[in-house]
């Protein structure tokens, strides 16, 4: 499986986000303390789950400030990540994840405020500039957003990218894009957490990438 490095191609320019004096609001500040925190790696032509940022969890209060990329051993074993590992076995394909934001905060309607100031706004999208990057190099064969507010920064929001609903496939794919256009995108609720999908949403999410996959070979 063939990998995009993270971390050697992109941590210069997430530390110059962090480094950067203009981002000197309290606001900003308070979250740029908190770290950041991102994959080492994603695999490309896989299963991509995309989320809107890393959560800062009372177990990792003893990382918070720290600028670190982990690695798929890193979190092994959390619960987090199990519905991924599910659907790599029902689909029989190999599954990677990124977050849209690299920024370590737990309430995400923190995350959503910011996007309402200007200069946190810049903030998210000195990110998502990034983010937008990683996701066309690692050319997903599938895309799994299972965030709302993730929907939002890729499409009507951050305008990372133009989607339309492909009658044929019965999902959205992604238009208008030199190298991704046609790449099919699944928006989903959460997979894990209090508002996650319940068992037969699941199940028929699960036939449902199977379908497309058949489609798109």
């Amino acid at each position: 499986m063939h990998e995009l490095n993270i971390e050697s191609n992109f941590k210069d320019e997430i530390d110059k986000i962090w480094d950067a004096s203009k981002f000197s609001d309290e606001s900003i500040v308070k979250i740029i303390k908190n770290g950041y925190c991102a994959p080492t790696s994603v695999a490309k032509n896989a299963l991509l789950f995309v989320g809107i940022n890393p959560s800062l969890r009372k177990r990792d209060k003893k990382t918070r400030g720290e600028r670190k990329f982990y690695t798929r051993n890193d979190i092994e074993g959390d619960p987090y990540f199990n519905k991924f590992i599910e659907l790599e076995e029902k689909t029989k394909l190999h599954w990677t994840h990124i977050d849209l934001l690299f920024i370590r905060e737990t309430k995400q309607e923190s995350v959503e405020k910011m996007w309402d100031v200007s200069i946190s706004r810049e903030f998210l999208m000195a990110q998502l500039s990034i983010s937008k990057r990683i996701i066309e190099l690692a050319e997903p064969k599938i895309i799994v957003v299972s965030n709302a507010f993730a929907r939002d920064l890729l499409g009507e929001k951050g305008k990372l990218f133009e989607f339309d609903f492909d009658n044929t496939l019965g999902t959205h794919k992604i238009v208008k894009h030199e190298t991704l256009s046609g790449i099919p995108v699944f928006f989903t609720s959460m997979l894990t957490g209090q508002r996650a999908l319940d068992k037969g949403s699941f199940e028929r999410l699960a036939w449902h990438i199977n379908f497309v996959r058949e489609h798109i070979r």
